[in-house]
């Protein structure tokens, strides 16, 4: 699972979301849930972590410097012990 399929609530998913960047998805679906359009740019830094990142170690980095950066606790970052690819 991605970083937004995590977040997004299972009604709104569509399979045509798979590999499209999550700007393009909240532009073009006016369904999504309003918080969506309103923390886009965080859902764009999740997205991206998760897609930057090659390992649990590597996710876990983005996430603390996400975390960082939008002034977000960091304290559930340790908890995440796998991580896939897809």
């Amino acid at each position: 699972m991605c970083a937004i399929g995590a977040v997004l609530p299972n009604d709104f998913y569509r399979p045509g979301f798979e590999a499209k960047d999550i700007l393009s998805i909240i532009d073009n679906h006016n369904e999504l849930p309003e918080w969506f359009k309103e923390h886009r740019l965080l859902l764009c830094d999740l997205q991206s972590a998760h897609d930057e990142a090659e390992n649990v170690a590597d996710l876990r980095a983005e996430l603390e410097t996400l975390a960082r950066n939008w002034w977000i606790d960091d304290a559930l970052v340790d908890t995440i012990t796998e991580f896939r690819c897809y």
